[in-house]
C-alpha cells in the first residue's frame, strides 16, 4: 500500500502519514496510529 493509499483511507493528510512511517519528529498520537492500522487493515 503505497503512503497516499493510507492517508486516503485513513482520512490524514499525506504529510502525517509519512512522518508515521519516518518515525522522526513529534510522536504521533495514539489517534493517529490507529487510524494508520486500521487503514493499513491491522486490528
Amino acid at each position: 500500500m503505497s503512503d497516499l493509499e493510507v492517508a486516503e483511507a485513513s482520512g490524514m493528510d499525506l504529510e502525517t502519514v509519512r512522518r508515521l512511517e519516518s518515525l522522526a519528529g513529534q510522536l504521533p498520537s495514539s489517534d493517529d496510529v490507529a487510524r494508520y492500522r486500521s487503514a493499513c487493515g491491522a486490528s
